[in-house]
């Protein structure tokens, strides 16, 4: 654990520690290795927090042990996570910030695009643009339900019923004295709407921003996918069919995730599922339908 200097000052940048019941084996992640000291001091210690990752990524190791596969930097509001981000990158990072809300992502790209002059790209679902749309005709997003079939996996996005869900719009538009077609507006701003994938042989962007829920939906099932989803893919090796070898995506050596204060709901589903639990739900899904 890293001590302080003397001439600290607690009350300018406290240290935010976890409660004693946060999470089931949580307690390993906050053995913090750093705790943030006075404003005079931010910078250089970000710098030197980011060198150190940067270290851990090239070595693979801490301390002369394995690099942890993650870690958990808890701040006090306003302390400068994002000047992290800046380290990291200027390190060739590849960053993948994650936030709960869009207006919280609005705020950020606005600073890394206008004051830091990074690449953005900005990542929105077929749901989010389809949500987006209907706010564009003074309809409140939220009064849409979207008519889902059951998931088994509990952090995947649940598909979407399109026949339910466009009886379900219609119904809105009634409602809201809305001239449009449901189901013309729902193939054009939900079935046809591609998500803003960009392609990965071309892709310079610095950071990506995207929501918790989204990139939940996004990593819930292959890795591979959302290494392309998001723009982390730094070649592709076509397939061979001579050799019989598949097409090989390989993904940037050095990649970042970070979650900007995310509450305990938004950490937990990033434990490991083990096959046992996976059969209970299905189990339990399998029932459900059934019954339903």
């Amino acid at each position: 654990m890293r001590t302080l200097p003397a001439d600290h000052d607690d009350s300018e940048a406290p240290a935010r520690l976890p409660p004693d019941d946060y999470c089931e084996g949580a307690a390993d992640f906050f053995d913090l290795d750093h705790k943030m000291v006075s404003s005079s001091e931010r910078a250089s210690t970000l710098k030197q927090l980011a060198g150190e990752i940067d270290q851990w990524k090239k070595s693979r190791t801490y301390f002369g042990k394995p690099s942890p596969d993650s870690l958990v930097l808890v701040m006090p509001e306003g302390y400068g996570k994002s000047h992290l981000v800046i380290d990291l990158i200027k390190r060739g990072f590849k960053v993948v910030f994650c936030a709960k809300s869009h207006a919280q992502l609005d705020e950020k790209e606005f600073g890394f695009r206008h004051q830091y002059d990074l690449n953005v790209k900005r990542f929105r679902s077929k749901r989010q643009n389809f949500r987006s749309q209907l706010e564009l005709l003074g309809i409140p997003p939220n009064d849409f339900k979207f008519a889902e079939t059951a998931t088994i996996n509990p952090y995947a996005m649940p598909k979407v019923k399109q026949q339910e869900s466009i009886r379900a719009l219609d119904d809105l538009f009634v409602k809201h004295s809305c001239a449009h077609n449901a189901e013309d507006f729902f193939q054009e701003h939900y079935v046809e709407f591609v998500p803003d994938i960009m392609n990965p042989l071309l892709n310079d962007a610095d950071v990506t921003l995207i929501t918790f829920a989204s990139f939940q939906a996004v990593t819930a099932i292959y890795k591979t996918s959302w290494w392309k989803g998001l723009g982390l893919i730094e070649k592709i090796i076509p397939a061979n069919e001579d050799t019989g070898k598949p097409e090989k995506k390989i993904p940037f050596k050095k990649i970042a995730i970070i979650y900007d204060d995310p509450d305990r709901s938004d950490v937990d589903w990033l434990r490991q599922i083990t096959q046992e639990e996976l059969e209970k739900l299905k189990e339990i899904n399998d029932r459900l339908s059934a019954i339903c």
